[in-house]
């Protein structure tokens, strides 16, 4: 059987000054050459190699996210405006007083839903709770809100977010978390340290 090595000629590398010596081409060389000099000498041959289509949909939208306009809206009408919208969900919160260290605890739950907790609500809720709070308001909340957060941080350190839905989690929980840390000397509920009101330390847990 002819070897596959002596389809070819070996010639030593050149020195400094010397031409380079021809090497026999192989069938597989000669294939590659040939589709190389197809693609440069054959107009229009390139556009095999290029993924964008021969035409575009004209698309006639954009997303409703720019410009950014200003509500012109003093602060205290947003306030309230959240204030009433998070009371209006503070029942919905899910609380075992039979266990408190129910794993569920704190959860939003969607009463169209099967009242089940479902994608990023509950650290939405905490969050919104928090920001009432360092606007002196809502402090009726003070309690669902640091649930609302004990759940979601328990939530995502024990494996998948609700719903999968984990880089909606980030964002309500940080920030959440930097404004009650700010207000614990004022509200002394809001601790590291395991209680009946924190039993997964929620704090802590980030």
């Amino acid at each position: 059987m002819r070897s596959r090595v002596s389809s070819s000629v070996y010639r030593p590398r050149p020195t400094r000054g010397q031409a380079a010596p021809l090497v026999a081409a192989t069938p597989r060389t000669r294939l590659c050459w040939l589709a190389i000099w197809l693609l440069v000498a054959v107009p229009g041959s390139s556009r095999a190699w290029d993924s964008e289509p021969s035409y575009l949909p004209d698309v006639r939208f954009h997303l409703t996210a720019r410009p950014w306009v200003p509500v012109n809206v003093p602060t205290s009408d947003l306030v309230r405006q959240l204030d009433e919208a998070v009371h209006a969900l503070a029942p919905l919160q899910y609380w075992n007083e039979g266990n408190p260290a129910d794993v569920r605890n704190g959860a939003i739950l969607d009463p169209y839903n099967g009242r089940k907790e479902v994608q990023y609500a509950t650290p939405l809720f905490a969050f919104n709770v928090a920001t009432l709070l360092s606007q002196g308001r809502a402090t009726d909340l003070l309690r669902p809100g640091i649930r609302a957060l004990d759940r979601a941080t328990l939530n995502i350190s024990t494996g998948p977010a609700n719903d999968h839905h984990g880089e909606f989690f980030a964002a309500p929980m940080v920030k959440a978390l930097r404004i009650y840390e700010s207000l614990q000397k004022k509200y002394p509920e809001i601790t590291a340290r395991p209680t009946s009101v924190t039993p997964h330390r929620c704090l802590h847990r980030l």
